[in-house]
């Protein structure tokens, strides 16, 4: 975690990061999962999800999914505290952003959805109006994807 926050090696602090989506994604461990949480670990990975570079943000972004869907109980108020879901928003709807990217966000959004606090917290932020604006995206794909998720959270069970 102190590599992190190297301020003065950016290449080291990007690794670093990059090695805590690793640890996330080849684990799949709960405990890992919750260690990397204990240690702040989710800000550094929202953090990593706004590199401008697209690989480490879909390595941050996966990485996220992956410990939602392991334990979201335990990582909900971690990702609220990190501000995810604002940043989700901002990258469904930059005009600029990667089809790739914003698969992965809607990959973390999915797994979101699955907690009926997370669902909530989606709907406070007006996550509905970005992805409807995806449903007329020209990746087909894409605009399923973020229909399913609107069909997700209209759903008032």
């Amino acid at each position: 975690m102190e590599w992190c926050e190297a301020k003065d090696h950016a290449g080291v602090r990007g690794e670093a990061s990059r090695l805590l989506a690793a640890l996330i994604r080849h684990s799949r461990s709960p405990e890992v999962v919750h260690a990397v949480a204990k240690a702040d670990g989710v800000r550094h990975l929202t953090s990593m999800a706004t590199s401008e570079h697209v690989i480490m943000q879909n390595e941050a972004l996966v990485a996220l999914a992956i410990a939602s869907a392991i334990d979201l109980e335990f990582m909900k108020d971690r990702l609220w505290e990190a501000e995810l879901l604002p940043l989700l928003k901002k990258m469904l709807e930059d005009p600029e952003g990667a089809v790739e990217v914003k698969f992965s966000a809607l990959g973390l959004i999915c797994s979101l959805a699955n907690s009926s606090a997370m669902k909530e917290e989606l709907k406070s932020v007006n996550m509905k109006e970005s992805l409807t604006k995806l449903t007329n995206h020209s990746s087909s794909s894409l605009a399923s994807q973020a229909s399913s998720l609107v069909a997700i959270l209209s759903d008032t069970s």
